[in-house]
């Protein structure tokens, strides 16, 4: 919850709107949230609730030692890496 001075949602939503076309490429979902979402006369802060874009091979099996490599054997180290590398982990 914002402490500061609300702005009318129009110029609110507009402002909001550009920041999320820029991040719009690497995104696969993205959306308002909040005040915004509700349209609210006035509103206080901006929140935006976002899916990135999966990166490719970011998935696939270790292959050296790398800080991604290490993630992922913490990650998935208890894990089907099959099933989490087909993406089922990821949808609802």
């Amino acid at each position: 919850m914002s402490t500061g001075p609300k702005r009318p949602y129009n110029k609110v939503m507009a402002a909001a709107q550009s920041v999320i076309n820029w991040l719009a490429p690497n995104y696969e979902r993205i959306k308002v949230a909040d005040s915004l979402r509700r349209h609210k006369d006035t509103i206080g802060d901006i929140e935006i609730v976002a899916i990135p874009t999966p990166i490719c091979g970011l998935l696939a099996e270790p292959t050296g030692d790398t800080l991604v490599d290490a993630v992922y054997r913490r990650r998935f180290s208890t894990r089907n890496v099959a099933e989490t590398a087909s993406g089922n982990e990821f949808r609802s």
